[in-house]
């Protein structure tokens, strides 16, 4: 049993990447087929990003490493990917504006989300978008070919930067 166990956790990270390979290309295909309906489960996902922070956390602290294609991202991976083919689907028709007016809109009703979730706390409502960005920021990272370490520092500045700059719309 040893070895079979030694032999899975040496083939974890690709068998995560296929399987999140698969997810997003289900997800990308539903958000280009129901693009409205799709967009507002992401808003409605977006808080969800805080488990994959979380996750990001624990396997840092405890192993070193972060595997972005690990289970716990879907919560960061899913609304990106639906945003992504939705945005690209809205480029296609009303070009680079388009595009940006959706993207700009998807914010705001992240914020929405957020802001109705923290019940008016501002802390609380701080620390959902703070962790949101943190989650993507690592993930972004980790695809841009940074080391697990220069990673995880960089979401963290970018998720108390995102959290000091949302103090002064909540307020």
């Amino acid at each position: 049993h040893k070895n079979a166990y030694e032999y899975l956790e040496y083939i974890r990270g690709d068998l995560n990447y296929r399987e999140r390979m698969e997810d997003a290309e289900r997800t990308r295909k539903y958000a280009k087929e129901n693009p409205v309906e799709s967009s507002v489960f992401s808003a409605l996902m977006s808080p969800m990003k805080v488990a994959s922070a979380i996750g990001q956390a624990v396997e840092f602290v405890t192993t070193g490493k972060i595997d972005e294609n690990a289970g716990y991202n879907k919560f960061s991976h899913i609304p990106s990917d639906i945003r992504g083919a939705v945005s690209e689907s809205v480029e296609e028709k009303w070009g680079g504006d388009g595009s940006f007016a959706y993207n700009t809109g998807m914010s705001m009703a992240d914020f929405l989300v957020n802001t109705a979730l923290s019940g008016g706390n501002s802390a609380l409502a701080m620390t959902l978008m703070g962790s949101e960005v943190a989650a993507d920021t690592v993930i972004d990272g980790k695809k841009r070919g940074l080391a697990d370490g220069d990673a995880f520092a960089l979401g963290i500045i970018a998720g108390l930067a995102e959290a000091a700059t949302e103090k002064f719309s909540v307020d």
